[in-house]
């Protein structure tokens, strides 16, 4: 991950960064739940779970790196899988790139927590 930090701090400078918020070091495992209805393959709707590595986190949302491609639009997001109160956060992607030849980083926007509706999805 370090070497991925000196690859985005070389643009530095360069250009205007989107971000409203500014992101703070997070590394640790997070756990992401994606429910029926939130993905579709092939016209059949899927239900699936799994844990990536955190990179950064902001009040906007949190970065991820996941070893391959995954294909979901909103998800619900655990920051903190291993204690017992687990804080459950509604998220959509709004970033993905191939980061190297097995890994890919996503960027989740941070939309509710679980007790409130997600927002309505785009169209």
């Amino acid at each position: 991950m370090e070497g991925r930090d000196r690859g985005a701090e070389r643009g530095d400078g360069h250009s205007m960064p989107k971000r409203k918020q500014p992101r703070n070091g997070f590394r640790q495992r997070v756990a992401v739940f994606v429910p029926e209805g939130y993905t579709l393959f092939a016209d059949k709707t899927v239900r699936y779970s799994f844990q990536a590595w955190a990179r950064n986190l902001s009040s906007g949302g949190i970065a991820l790196l996941y070893p391959g491609q995954l294909k979901f639009q909103r998800a619900i997001i655990s920051l903190s899988p291993d204690q017992a109160d687990k804080h459950l956060l509604h998220v959509c992607v709004n970033r993905s790139r191939r980061v190297s030849q097995e890994f890919w980083e996503y960027g989740l926007q941070f939309e509710s927590a679980l007790n409130e509706e997600p927002a309505a999805a785009p169209e």
